[in-house]
């Protein structure tokens, strides 16, 4: 759907188009100022190329900023929604940078087309910046969410009057047998389904956007995100199980030196007490079953201990 759009109503060529589907969306008339540039300012080094889906003017200090998001589930659903959000508010700072100060007008509406959200969020659905007592913070910055899940849901098992409705939504996702199907007798839906279907027919965009190929950026935009959050929950517990390991690793050594000192010292009693009496250690040897090498180290270890 993404680049669908991008390659289609994102053209400005087709101006028309994108002002007759962004009037179905949002059910009031819109006509297209200008299209502005959709690469956000670098502010250092280290911050790579970022390039919104769509940013137009459509009125005096009005802004439309749109994003078109294949994949909102999960994890990787909230990094985007970060994300949009991000561009969003780029814009709008860069909008009201134009004035002479901050008590002027900018009116910001962010679109966001997004799958994978399910049909628990409603087809439209809007989102301001306010507290909980329903103030706004800014009147003029607006986000408006389109459930493309419910948008498909409604195209099967809505209405006449609901199919209506979403039609213009659900071409972005149709094919090529269900575009022509569902834009006859429409001059505008035709003008759309043929520019889809000369899209879909196109050799390198097939290849580029091949199922194989999609569905392998996101398990890999998945996996990176896992990998990142078990890495770090790893670490988290390795330290823990480490420091019980480490600890009852020491207290196994230290009862285990402690066998062997005990050791060494009952077989030192033993030595000491027999030389004494005069049997060699030749003899001490043999009786104990220990050799002569052991038995002198323990009487030299002992003596330098009493010297200490």
């Amino acid at each position: 759907m993404d680049r669908v759009f991008k390659s289609t109503l994102g053209k400005e060529e087709n101006q028309e188009l994108l002002e007759w589907f962004l009037t179905l969306t949002l059910k009031r008339e819109m006509k297209i100022i200008k299209y502005l540039r959709n690469e956000l300012p670098i502010n250092t080094i280290r911050e790579k190329t970022r390039v919104v889906d769509l940013l137009v003017e459509v009125g005096k200090n009005e802004l439309l900023h749109i994003e078109l998001n294949n994949n909102m589930s999960g994890e990787y659903g909230k990094t985007v929604q970060k994300r949009n959000f991000m561009y969003a508010t780029n814009d709008y700072s860069h909008i009201l940078e134009r004035g002479d100060d901050y008590s002027m007008s900018c009116d910001m509406l962010s679109i966001d087309l997004s799958y994978g959200l399910g049909l628990s969020k409603q087809l439209y659905e809007y989102y301001y910046v306010e507290n909980a007592k329903g103030d706004k913070y800014v009147e003029d910055f607006v986000i408006l969410v389109v459930n493309m899940d419910m948008a498909d849901w409604l195209w099967y098992n809505g209405t006449i009057e609901e199919q209506g409705e979403i039609k213009h939504l659900r071409m972005l996702n149709a094919a090529k047998k269900e575009l022509i199907s569902m834009s006859k007798g429409d001059i505008m839906m035709s003008k759309l389904a043929d520019e889809i279907i000369t899209l879909n027919e196109n050799t390198q965009f097939r290849r580029f956007m091949s199922a194989e190929k999609e569905a392998k950026m996101w398990e890999n935009t998945e996996r990176s995100l896992a990998r990142k959050a078990g890495l770090a929950e790893g670490r988290e517990e390795g330290l823990k199980k480490g420091l019980k390991k480490g600890i009852k690793e020491g207290i196994k050594e230290g009862i285990k030196e402690g066998i062997k000192e005990g050791k060494n010292l009952e077989r030192l009693n033993i030595i000491e007490t027999m030389t004494k009496n005069g049997i060699s250690i030749e003899e001490i040897s043999k009786m104990i079953n220990i050799s002569v090498i052991d038995i002198e180290d323990l009487l030299n270890k002992n003596t330098i201990e009493n010297k200490d």
